[in-house]
Parts: structure tokens; sequence; C-alpha cells
């Protein structure tokens, strides 16, 4: 085969493994799908986040604030969404659903494999070892078996377009101009919803950078303080370019992050101390269901104490490329300085990786700026797969020289390596691990997504403004999972759990509910209401006797006080206090109960007392009192100044709501506060009569205003100074790069045409 023949095949091998992988999505009917702990991060977090906020911002809104979602949620500053990822503003803007996760998955694995092949042609790797690594990387466990986690990916994908830049930003001299492609990838991977993909890509950037400078020639011929200023200088420049250009995303998430409830998972223990890495594990690079398969229900790691999950822990990358990895590691490692490099980086990387068992690793976790919110260390393991499939390009390329040298002594081999059976091992690569993918991924109908169930159907026919708490959705999805034995089966269970109407899937359907999906495992739901939410969970309880809910009448008030109307339980609710309006009998799953809550409250309402209360966890017992009648008092830890008014009279009417801001008009014969069951957050401002009132924090994690007496206009939208003052930043900081180029544009237009 000749080299230009080559040239042309291996791309194209690769392009039909794409094609072949993502063949039962290619007609946009189905999507692909892999489960959670207690559901999917992709059909009921990713997905509905990208597509509320396409729907926002096809009616001409900024998706800021997220109405549909517990209280309200700051969904931009959330970040999971990647409101500013260039890719999704074009997919899920622009196409039908299912086409936009097929476009977006297939352009994930193309970029990747584009990016690691480029890094690897940077090394002087062959054309056929930057390929296998490319294969290899782009379609490791890493990447499938996450898949779920959209944004993840999103954002994993960048690590080796970062590398390749940091090879060419030691050697070029042209060293500005690769500096902002730097920082601009950087800050498209921060954009793409995952920080700490982006926090790992960081510090693996700078461990390879400075591995990298280290063993330069000409760096070290450099003097002392040149070499702190190559080792310095490039990455101030980065910082403050990236923190300039992603400051519109940084902000928001950096100010919800002070406020969220992940804080209270940040502790040592919680971290590391039990989501950690076993080193046994490692024997998934050798087979990736050694230990079982999710996606068929054999998964037994968790029985052997592997506290991460299946998809967390695997190192698989492909047989034949840890093979080749081995080679480049035991019999190259003395010959080739790149190969003893990349050894030094693995060893930086397994310093994260076994953070269960590095006795040094606390001293680092703690002295890390920020470091302490995120969870799961192993994910290290993306700088190190990627290391390994660039090892086993050049683990191949020996074995390559090996066998063209047969029998030609003194003789090179050629610079591309023409023999066939180097195309036979990437198709035995590329089938392979296509083999190993399909035992995993599933397929869901795009209607899972689409379609509406019937509790939809009839709750959107109450034209109420209302919310709804889907009781034990956890614990259906995970009957639902075991009773079909994974995933990789039939979708009707899944499509029929759907009638429970889970969080975050209620987006699609244009219904609120009074939580999300992620509060309770490490989300970034504000802290205040995060613990009311943790009081009402304790406090509705399933008998294991009997199969049915009990839920107290002074839990169904608080539910009432967050404007929730209707509960859904395949459990049935033993309570006097609810009456059943609805159920709805299925093939497969129990029937569902529909029940309406006595208590409910409008969205807003005047109330004329207020019960002082001295800290935050005394204003939430104070909720669940006996005494306590949400519909005529608040709590709270500010002095009011309310004066009861037993016999006042109140009309409160909904002029206009939307996303971010909404309008009421409040006629009342007593001064009052407007309580709205909105989540009291930085951002939102209140004007009454067209003059601005301040906000007040009510009932724990609520908006209150006063009001005085008479009738008024009352508006609030959702403008947070964060996001002003980030795209001010990010704008700057984009005029401050053109302005650089462009004056350096005209200094060498002057010195070319001697102006």
């Amino acid at each position: 085969m000749t080299p230009k023949i080559q040239k042309i095949f291996l791309p194209v091998i690769f392009f039909f493994l794409l094609l072949v992988f993502f063949a039962p999505y290619l007609n946009g009917s189905n999507i692909l799908y892999e489960g959670d702990y207690t559901g999917s991060d992709l059909t009921e977090l990713n997905l509905p986040f990208r597509y509320w906020a396409a729907e926002q911002i096809k009616h001409g809104d900024l998706p800021l604030w997220n109405d549909q979602i517990s209280a309200g949620f700051p969904q931009l500053a959330e970040g999971q969404t990647g409101v500013f990822y260039p890719f999704n503003l074009i997919f899920f803007i622009l196409l039908p659903i299912g086409f936009a996760v097929l476009a977006t998955y297939f352009l994930n694995f193309l970029l990747a494999g584009i990016f690691t092949f480029i890094y690897c042609r940077s090394l002087n790797i062959s054309q056929v070892g930057s390929w296998l690594a490319a294969t290899a990387f782009s379609f490791s466990g890493w990447f499938v078996f996450r898949l779920k986690h959209l944004n993840l990916i999103n954002a994993a994908i960048w690590l080796p377009l970062i590398f390749y830049l940091i090879e060419k930003l030691i050697v070029s001299k042209r060293k500005d101009l690769l500096l902002v492609l730097l920082s601009g990838v950087y800050t498209i991977q921060f954009f793409a919803g995952h920080p700490q993909i982006s926090y790992i890509s960081v510090l693996a950037g700078l461990a390879y950078y400075l591995i990298r400078l280290l063993g330069n020639d000409e760096f070290k011929k450099s003097g002392r303080w040149l070499k702190i200023y190559k080792i310095i200088f490039p990455w101030m420049v980065i910082g403050f370019l990236t923190l300039g250009m992603t400051a519109i995303q940084l902000l928001p998430t950096y100010q919800l992050s002070k406020l969220s409830a992940r804080g209270s998972w940040s502790d040592f223990n919680n971290s590391v101390g039990t989501l950690v890495f076993q080193p046994v594990e490692f024997l998934t690079a050798i087979y990736p269901y050694i230990f079982g398969n999710p996606a068929n229900g054999s998964y037994q790691g968790f029985d052997l104490g592997f506290k991460s999950g299946f998809w967390e822990d695997s190192v698989y990358f492909g047989l034949l490329p840890l093979f080749f990895s081995f080679i480049a590691l035991i019999f190259v490692w003395r010959k080739e300085k790149i190969i003893r490099q990349l050894s030094f980086f693995l060893v930086f990387c397994l310093f994260f990786i076994l953070a269960g068992s590095n006795p040094w690793f606390k001293w680092v976790w703690s002295v890390l700026p920020s470091y302490q919110v995120f969870r799961f260390h192993q994910r290290f393991l993306l700088p190190f797969i990627l290391i390994m499939s660039v090892l086993s390009a050049l683990g191949f390329d020996y074995c390559a020289k090996k066998i063209a040298n047969v029998g030609k002594t003194g003789k090179a081999a050629p610079r591309n390596l023409n023999s066939g059976w180097s195309i036979i091992v990437i198709l035995i690569v590329s089938i392979e691990l296509l083999f190993m993918s399909l035992q995993f991924i599933g397929t869901m109908p795009t209607t899972y997504l689409t379609a509406e169930p019937e509790s939809v159907e009839w709750l959107k026919a109450d034209q109420d403004q209302f919310r709804v708490a889907s009781l034990y959705y956890q614990l259906s999805w995970n009957f639902v999972f075991s009773n079909s034995n994974g995933w990789l089966s039939t979708p009707d269970l899944y499509l029929e759990n759907r009638e429970l109407v889970q969080p975050n899937l209620n987006l699609f359907y244009g219904l609120s509910t009074y939580n999300d999906r992620g509060w309770n495992e490490g989300g970034q739901l504000d802290r205040r209401l995060a613990a009311l939410l943790t009081v009402i969970d304790k406090n509705i309880t399933l008998d294991v006797t009997s199969h049915a809910v009990i839920i107290s009448p002074n839990v169904l008030k608080v539910l009432g006080l967050q404007n929730v109307k209707y509960l859904l339980s395949y459990y049935p609710v033993r309570s006097n206090h609810l009456a059943e309006v609805k159920s709805i009998n299925q093939l497969f799953l129990p029937t569902l109960h529909i029940y309406q809550n006595p208590y409910f409250l409008n969205r807003a309402f005047m109330v004329f007392q207020s019960k002082p209360v001295n800290a935050d966890a005394d204003e939430i017992a104070s909720l669940f009192a006996d005494d306590f009648d949400p519909s005529k008092v608040v709590t709270s830890a500010a002095e009011l100044g309310l004066k009861p008014a037993l016999k006042a009279q109140s009309q409160v009417e909904v002029i206009s709501h939307q996303a971010n801001k909404s309008a009421y008009r409040v006629k009342t014969d007593s001064d009052g506060l407007l309580f709205i069951s909105q989540l009291y957050y930085p951002g939102w401002i209140a004007k009454v009569d067209g003059k601005k009132v301040d906000l007040e924090r009510v009932n724990g994690a609520y908006t209150g205003l006063m009001i005085p007496s008479g009738e008024h206009r009352v508006e609030l939208k959702y403008d947070p100074k964060s996001f002003e003052l980030g795209l001010t930043i990010s704008l700057l900081t984009l005029i401050l790069i053109i302005i650089y180029f462009a004056m350096k544009l005209l200094v060498s237009m002057r010195s070319v045409f001697k102006l």
C-alpha cells in the first residue's frame, strides 16, 4: 500500500467506525441510552437542560433562570447546560432533539480522534500509529462508558488538542498566537460545562508542559532567569486570557458555588474517603467487564466494595493498544526520551487516580484552590488513558520498524509504514473496541423525550400555576433497571416509567417540579433550599410492610407552600388529607396514583404576620410546626415590621410570567408581605409601581417583598450582576486580543511597505 493510499485509507477506516457505531441513531428516531445510579444523567439531566435552554433562546430570552426546576434555579450559573458551548448552540437550536443528540456525539468522537491524531503527529509518530492512538483514545471505556455524561464528554475531547498546542508552544517562535489559541481551547472546554474536567486539564497541561520543557535542549541552554521566565510567563498569560474569556460563565458559576449545597460534600471523607479507585480495578484495562456489566445488570463492583461505579473506574482502551504501550515502556524506555517523559507524566496522573491509597494526597487536596468541591479524583484517568494511547502508538511504531528492518542490515524503516499488517492492526483494534462498546450502549426511542405520557396530558389540563412532587423516583428507576436486567433489552419499562415525571424530565413537558434530580447527589442547589428538601425527604417514609407512603399533614403544608398541587407515586399514599384524583394503569409497572394536595398555595400570595427566628435550622423547624399556617404567616431571620391584620383582604393576580421575569397585580387593604414561592437568590430585583424595593428571604429559602395597602403593580426581573460583570470582562478580553494582533499586523505592514 502506497503512502498516498494509506493516507486516505486510514481516516476512512476511522470514519467508517463512527458510522457503524452510530448506525442505530442515524435516522433520528432513536437515541443512545446509558443508566447511572438512580436514572440517567443523559435523559434526566443533560438533554433536558439543553432542550430548555434552546427553547429559551428560540423565544429570544437568555437561559439565565429556570423557573420549572425546584423553586427556580440559576440555570446558566449551574454550568452543566453549556449555554456558551458553540456546538450546543448550533445543534440543539437548529436540529430536532434526536438529530441534535446524534450530531453532538458524532462530532465528539470525530474531534477526539482528529485531535489525538494531530497531537501524535507532532510527536513524530507515524500515520498508522497516530490513527491507532486516535482510535484507542476516542473509543476507550473512558468515553464510551460515560456517554450519559454529555457535558463531561464535550469537555474531555479537547485535552489532546491542548497537549498538541503545548508541544507547539515549546518549540515555536510565534508564541503569542499559540498562547491565545491555547487560552481559546481552555475557554471552549470550560464552556462545555464540566468544571472538573477543565480543572484536570489545567493541572495536566501544567505538568505536561513542565515535563516536556525541562527535557527540551534549547531550554537547558537558557540562563536561570530565562528559564524561570519560560516556565511562568506563558501560563500567566494563559491564565489571564482564559479567566477573562470565561468570565461570562465563570463569575455566575462561582457565585452559585458559594451559595450551593455542594460545599457540604467537600470534606475529605466525602470527597476522597469513599469514592475511591481501587488498584485492583486496573484489571479493567484487560477486560472492561471483568467485574460485571451494569448494562445487563451483572455488575458486582458494589458488592466487592467499589464505591465509585463502573464508568468512573474503567481503564479500558483496547487489548492491542495496551500491549503496544507496554512494548514502549519496556523495550523503548531507555532509548527514547519522549517515552521517559510520558512515563513521568503517568506517575503524576497516578498520584491523583490513587487518591484513596495515597498518603500524601490529603495535603495536595487541601492546598489546591477550589479542588475540594470535586469528587471522583480518578477522572485523572482521562490524561492517563490519553498518554497510554500515545505510548501504544510509539510501541506500535517500534514493532513496525523492527518488522520493516528484518533482513535489512543498516537500513532505516520508511517514515510511512506501508506494510499491510499495520492496517490489519487498526481494523482489529476498531472491531474490538466496537464490540466492547455495543455490550454497554442501549437504544431508546426519541419519543422518550418528545411524546407526553398520559399523566402529563392530564396534569396540563389544569390551568393553575403549580408544581408536582414525584415520590421515590429513584426507587422507581432502580425497579425498572432491576426488572429489565440493565438497559440493553426492551425499553418498554423505561418508557412507562416516564408517567412518574422524574425531575428534570419535566422540562420537556413544560411542567414544574419542586426539586431537581441532582440536589441530593452533590448538585448545585441553594444550601438553604437543599436543607429544607432534606427535612421533607426524611419525613416522607415508605412502609416496607404495606408498601405505602406515609406523609404527615405538616409535610403536605410545606409542600403546599412550595406550590405543590399534585403528588405522583407508584406506591399508594397513606394519608387522610390526600384525595386520589387520577390513577393510570400500566402494562408493566404498578398503577400510577395522582393525589391532590389540599394545602396547595398559589405561587404568590399576601401574608400579614411574621414569626422571627434566630437561625436557619430554627427557621426550617418552624415550617413543620403544628401551629404554623403558611397561608398566613412567614418566618424570617430579619425584622420585617409586619403588624398583624387578622381581617385583611388581598388579591394577587398574575399579569405575566416568564422564566427571567414576572409581573403581578396586588390589591390589599393592609400593609403586608407578598410571598413568592421562588428561591431567594442574588440578582433578582423587584419594583412596586416602577420603584425599586428590597427583597426579603422568608420561610428559609423563599422570596418576599413588602407591599403597602392599595393596588399595585409588582415586577420581578432576574438581572444578575455576576453575569453582567462577566460579560463585560469577556468582551474586554476579546477586544484586547483583537487590538494586540491588529497592532502587530499594522507594525508588520509598515515594515513590509516601509511606511
